[in-house]
């Protein structure tokens, strides 16, 4: 990437101007035609760069409020922070969390974490989170997505750049407002539903695991408002997983 200064796009065009003249008084027009078209060029060339620069300044300055936390774990090269997590994944995101509540109290709006040479920020509020969905510019995604391309390719939950909106652009008038409205009873019926299927735990005092009830509900709406079936599958005495 080249830097372009202050002046030097009016010294260069000067120095276009004469190169391009002399060169007329010796070659025959269209050859200086071409000198003159090569030079443009040249400077179109400089003045996108400039813009460019001043884009790229534009996204970096937009990443500057993730380095801004001071309340972060202690870290060692090459290593990052990974000495403070525990052997357990649970165990660890347990520990997140609870930094995440100190870095809280310490009043901050970001918890950066250093996993070997990778960054990790953990937005910890609405005002921190606010920048990163309502941007335009940070639609990259994270290698950990790499993953999935071979088995979901290069769709809207992959895609970045020009082909991820153009994707976003043909997919948002499918959850437009008016069109959720017409399945509002559907919802509304599964819901209540689950909402049954709740109470009958509620006064046993015995721990349950919702996840089943939760999923099960979810399939009933996809069904029946994206398929027009009814699977009742949280009527089910077997509920699949």
């Amino acid at each position: 990437m080249v830097k372009v200064q202050k002046g030097k796009v009016e010294e260069l065009k000067k120095l276009q101007k004469t190169e391009v003249s002399s060169s007329a008084q010796h070659v025959p027009q269209d050859q200086a035609s071409t000198s003159a078209d090569v030079a443009g060029d040249i400077e179109n060339a400089l003045m996108k760069d400039r813009t460019d620069n001043k884009k790229e300044k534009k996204e970096q300055l937009s990443k500057i409020h993730a380095w801004k936390s001071n309340f972060r774990p202690s870290s060692i090269p090459i290593f990052g922070n990974l000495q403070h997590f525990p052997s357990d994944p649970y165990v660890s995101t347990e520990w997140i969390i609870e930094y995440s509540h100190l870095a809280l109290k310490q009043g901050e709006s970001c918890l950066r974490l250093w996993v070997g040479n990778l960054l990790y920020v953990y937005p910890l509020s609405g005002s921190a989170l606010k920048p990163i969905l309502e941007s335009s510019v940070e639609i990259s995604k994270g290698s950990d997505y790499n993953f999935f391309k071979a088995w979901l390719g290069n769709g809207l939950l992959l895609s970045d750049g020009a082909e991820w909106k153009a994707q976003r652009a043909m997919l948002t008038p499918t959850f437009h407002f008016t069109i959720l409205n017409d399945f509002m009873q559907i919802f509304n019926r599964q819901t209540k539903i689950l909402l049954e299927k709740m109470q009958e735990h509620a006064d046993n005092g015995k721990m349950v695991d919702i996840y089943e009830m939760i999923g099960a509900c979810s399939v009933d709406m996809i069904g029946e408002a994206g398929m027009g079936v009814e699977l009742k599958t949280s009527k089910s005495k077997t509920i699949p997983t």
